[in-house]
């Protein structure tokens, strides 16, 4: 519940509308693909690009933003943009 709660105030801050319900479902059932994705937004909102530990690369703020403003950011768990749910493209 506590993850749930903290999921929708990440979703919050970057801007997006939290759907309680389905923060719930994704952390009851899928907690290890919702923490992946999440940690994926959170790198796209901030212009991180990260392969490995010693492998980042940040992209300045107002250009991760304008990158950012262009996608829209889907959540649903057969997306192939983020590596989740067994999802293609891993």
């Amino acid at each position: 519940m506590l993850r749930t709660c903290l999921s929708g105030k990440v979703q919050e801050s970057m801007g997006m509308e939290p759907n309680c319900c389905m923060n719930c479902i994704y952390n009851a059932f899928c907690f290890p693909c919702d923490v992946g994705r999440e940690s994926l937004e959170v790198d796209a909102e901030i212009g991180a690009e990260i392969k490995c530990c010693c492998q980042v690369k940040i992209t300045p703020r107002v250009v991760a933003e304008a990158k950012n403003l262009e996608e829209k950011i889907e959540r649903s768990c057969d997306t192939r943009k983020y590596r989740i749910c067994g999802g293609e493209g891993h």
